[in-house]
């Protein structure tokens, strides 16, 4: 019997990791698929499942695009109660500074709009660990503002997976994850998530009516589909970019206009 191959994949929800991970289950890879955190590059080391014939797929963004996108992410889902980015971005390395905070969403620091954009270091440690011949020839970095059509972007996982055929109907804008509202009233959502966070330590479940209240919340919500803080960003993490740029040896500066 053959052996099933193993695919890690590295991202956040702001790279929509959840929908690429259920794009890559449609196609029949004969595969186990395993999801990390990106700040959870530098350690591959310590991934129980690793062998020596997996493959890596890590999902970049523009990053100022994605600390906007994640601060969004983050108080549709109750994680955030800042609902200015400007501030929201200032305050992140205090907002949870209380025990009770830490307690309940120790599972989350990862997710620091800034800081979670902040990768080349992770990635140079990555290539190190692995070598230069495999890092090149076993990790893919999906970047897929690169893409043209859905059909540029099947090929490419087609030949790093050595696949033969895929079937599969999707657009690559699916994949994209752009949050057009924010919560009507950031703060409810944010008591509600504590109590769904609450009710998963004690009772082992999420009670349906707060989730409910959470979604009706979003929908009443305000329009946010840009902000001047995100051009202030795409300069700069230009540093940070070139670095990624000369780490992957591909022109990302040009590719996400930074």
């Amino acid at each position: 019997m053959m052996q099933r191959r193993k695919i890690f994949v590295f991202g956040t929800k702001a790279e929509g990791i959840e929908k690429f991970c259920k794009l890559l289950k449609q196609f029949n890879l004969n595969s186990d698929i395993f999801s990390f955190h990106i700040c959870k590059l530098h350690e591959i080391s310590k991934i129980k499942e690793l062998d020596s014939s997996g493959k890596f797929i890590v999902l970049l963004r523009n990053p100022a695009l994605r600390s906007f996108e994640l601060w969004k992410i983050m108080l549709c889902e109750g994680f955030e109660w800042v609902d200015d980015f400007e501030l929201a971005l200032a305050r992140e390395q205090t907002r949870f500074f209380g025990t009770e905070h830490r307690k309940l969403y120790t599972t989350i620091y990862d997710f620091l709009y800034w800081r979670s954009s902040l990768c080349s270091e992770k990635i140079l440690a990555l290539k190190q660990k692995l070598g230069e011949k495999k890092f090149f020839e076993d990790v893919l970095f999906l970047v897929l503002d690169e893409f043209k059509s859905e059909k540029e972007f099947i090929n490419t996982l087609k030949s790093f997976l050595d696949l033969q055929k895929v079937n599969s109907k999707f657009s690559l804008s699916d994949l994209k994850i752009t949050k057009e509202k924010i919560p009507c009233n950031s703060k409810i959502q944010y008591v509600l998530r504590a109590i769904l966070e609450e009710s998963k330590i004690k009772f082992g479940f999420e009670p349906v009516f707060p989730k409910f209240i959470m979604n009706l919340n979003i929908l009443l919500g305000k329009k946010l589909e840009y902000h001047w803080l995100v051009d202030f960003l795409s300069f700069a993490f230009r540093k940070e970019v070139e670095k990624l740029s000369e780490i992957l040896k591909k022109d990302l500066t040009k590719i996400w206009g930074i």
